[in-house]
């Protein structure tokens, strides 16, 4: 056998791999995303708020009322809150739960439809009752709590919660800074040890005080003390912010599909994203649904077709 041709095989390799390398490249180079430019709403800035934090404390209805401190009885007002309306009163009630007992709680007035005793979560761990994190005036699997007086007790059954921290404001103010009622925020707290609270309701109000109200495991938490403030984040993603999709082939169409919201407390903007980007036939909410006032005049002035399950 001759001698083999070293210079030209080699040639011959090279052209393979250069041919090999070219086609890897053509096959894996990515498609170009589709980009898409999202401008924040123009009211972006910060907001600063009162904060307020509130120790355990009890509403009562006035049969409740009544039957602690006598027929006919009224609460003695001894100090105005910020929400127009409400006060802490002189009468102090006692608290007893499965483990402990507190002595000495507040009494906030007026009288209200449905009795409620708000703790926080190292209070309801004390007491030993297994008291579910909710909005003041939801209710839903609340705790059984036994309130005293010197001279009687009542079972208060499925009232006790760790209320959720939110933020009161009037129509006029959320207008103004473009918030929505029950729209969630993140909030700063300008405290000595700083931290940020997200998930932040807002409530909005005719009768509202401006302020954001945390317990006490949140107050200790970021070392609060009277006369601290919180900054509302606004700026949650700059003057302008670029988003990757998914191109879509001109034959995909949303499916047409009845939505289901499954939250106890709706609001107007949790209806707006339900439909966003689908055809619908209408929204399933759970029977025990509590609608934000704006979230109703949505729903009428769209027509939109409602089915409780």
């Amino acid at each position: 056998m001759g001698k083999i041709n070293e210079d030209l095989v080699r040639q011959i390799i090279n052209n393979v791999v250069s041919e090999y390398q070219g086609k890897a490249v053509k096959e894996v180079q990515p498609e170009t995303p589709v980009i898409k430019t999202v401008t924040c709403p123009v009211n972006e800035q910060d907001v600063e708020i009162l904060v307020e934090a509130s120790a355990r404390h009890v509403h009562l209805t006035e049969e409740d009322i009544e039957t602690l401190f006598g027929k006919g009885y009224k609460l003695t007002p001894v100090k105005k809150l910020t929400q127009v309306g409400q006060f802490a009163c002189k009468e102090r009630v006692t608290l007893i739960g499965p483990k402990n007992i507190y002595r000495n709680v507040a009494i906030l007035g007026p009288a209200r439809k449905e009795t409620q005793v708000e703790l926080s979560m190292t209070d309801a761990r004390f007491l030993g009752v297994k008291a579910p994190v909710r909005m003041s005036g939801d209710l839903r699997d609340a705790a059984d709590i036994i309130i005293a007086t010197d001279n009687e007790a009542i079972t208060a059954k499925g009232s006790a919660i760790v209320a959720q921290n939110h933020i009161h404001m009037t129509p006029a103010q959320a207008g103004q800074w473009g918030f929505t009622d029950g729209e969630e925020v993140s909030v700063k707290m300008s405290t000595e040890r700083p931290l940020t609270f997200d998930g932040v309701v807002v409530r909005v109000s005719e009768t509202a005080g401006l302020a954001m109200h945390i317990d006490f495991d949140e107050a200790n938490a970021c070392l609060f003390k009277d006369g601290d403030m919180g900054l509302i984040k606004r700026s949650r993603c700059g003057s302008q912010a670029k988003v990757q999709l998914p191109k879509m082939k001109e034959e995909q169409k949303p499916i047409e599909m009845a939505i289901s919201i499954n939250k106890r407390f709706v609001t107007e903007e949790d209806i707006k994203k339900a439909l966003r980007n689908v055809n619908y036939s209408g929204i399933t909410l759970p029977k025990n649904v509590i609608l934000s006032a704006p979230a109703k005049d949505y729903i009428n002035k769209e027509k939109i077709n409602i089915t409780f399950i």
